[in-house]
């Protein structure tokens, strides 16, 4: 689900519901772009409660893998090549 960010300053791009869990993702063009007012807060708060990373084409692997570990899915991730 795409979250809005006009709801609340700061909260992550994309919440993801699974039987298992959740998990919510910010979303960046590059790891170098820096963090809007609030978000490393939420990401480091949200991520004590389940999962919750910043994800770019520079780490998109390790998040997704992590992700899936966390979640207890165990399959590999299949990555879009577009």
């Amino acid at each position: 689900m795409k979250l809005d960010s006009g709801y609340m300053q700061g909260i992550p791009d994309l919440l993801i519901l699974h039987p298992n869990g959740w998990a919510v993702l910010e979303v960046k063009r590059s790891i170098n772009e820096p963090f809007q007012p609030n978000q490393e807060y939420y990401l480091d708060m949200l991520d004590q409660w389940s999962f919750a990373a910043m994800i770019c084409p520079e780490n998109e692997s390790e998040v997704l893998n992590a992700l899936q570990q966390a979640l207890g899915i165990g399959r590999q991730t299949r990555l879009s090549l577009r």
